[in-house]
């Protein structure tokens, strides 16, 4: 929610900064001035949506496979929260979503290694574990790529 509620007011008052000290910057956060908060909102719900199939996926087969998907959504969606702490440590400042990751990022951590001690960790739960990172990072980044090309447009 931090991130939703935050992010149009954040990058109107912060763009030019942030690009002017980090050009490549430029290309990532264009799209989001003129975004609508609706817009931006399903894009986070649909990730919301996306995890919990994988959840749902994960509890109701006793595949080891699935539970390694599970994993590795999990290990993906903690890599996202750290990915805002780096964003904060480069503007040297608050990035929307901040709080939340701080909050979120020690459980997060203690979940994945309690669920890796209690997971089978043959081949096949491995292997999920690669597919639920890859497939996360790659919903994330079609994501993105929605956005800037449809997601253009702004709050009335």
């Amino acid at each position: 929610m931090e991130e939703i509620i935050g992010i149009k007011k954040w990058i109107s008052e912060h763009y030019d900064e942030v690009t002017a000290r980090f050009p490549a910057a430029d290309k990532i956060l264009a799209p989001y001035r003129s975004i609508s908060t609706a817009r931006f909102a399903a894009a986070v719900y649909e990730e919301l949506i996306v995890f919990i199939i994988i959840c749902l996926l994960a509890d109701a087969t006793d595949i080891p496979f699935f539970d390694g998907v599970w994993l590795g959504a999990f290990i993906g969606f903690a890599a996202h929260l750290v990915v805002h702490l780096a964003q904060a440590v480069a503007v040297r400042g608050y990035v929307p979503a901040l709080i939340t990751s701080l909050i979120s990022l020690p459980p997060s951590a203690y979940i994945i290694y309690r669920s890796w001690l209690g997971m089978e960790t043959g081949t096949s739960a491995i292997t999920g574990a690669a597919v639920g990172i890859v497939f996360l990072a790659a919903n994330l980044l079609i994501i993105h790529h929605f956005i800037r090309q449809f997601g253009i447009r702004k709050d009335k």
